[in-house]
């Protein structure tokens, strides 16, 4: 049975992780992940989308952007996020939320702007 997001999307360790990997290569985490992907097309296309929708690359004062991606369920789906830290609270806010998703063939396409707009709600009041 399935809660109201997709599997894993709530889900802070893989994400992170390949953060660390990709600071520890000195590489910025979007061309981490691309590069790890060179042989998926599909799911560089996702990343390179929802980069693009977040205009990943532009510096933001007090804020920053993350990117993520998941392949939960043979769809790809990529996530940038634009948060910000308060630092005397230690309370995170999301800013903005850019998904980019290839479900490949789509029966019932609004039903997927569906799931993803309630799952990217759900988990952005996970933080």
């Amino acid at each position: 049975m399935y809660k109201r997001q997709l599997p894993g999307s709530a889900l802070v360790g893989p994400p992170q992780l390949t953060d660390e990997l990709a600071a520890l290569k000195k590489m910025d985490p979007l061309d981490y992940r691309l590069a790890m992907l060179k042989d998926e097309p599909r799911a560089a296309n996702v990343l390179r989308r929802a980069a693009e929708m977040a205009n990943y690359q532009t510096k933001r004062n007090g804020r920053a952007v993350g990117i993520a991606y998941s392949d939960a369920l043979h769809s790809h789906t990529a996530v940038a996020a634009e948060v910000s830290v308060d630092t005397k609270s230690g309370e995170i806010k999301v800013h903005h939320l850019w998904a980019a998703v290839d479900a490949g063939t789509a029966v019932q396409p609004k039903n997927i702007v569906a799931q993803i707009m309630s799952c990217l709600l759900y988990t952005s009041r996970c933080v």
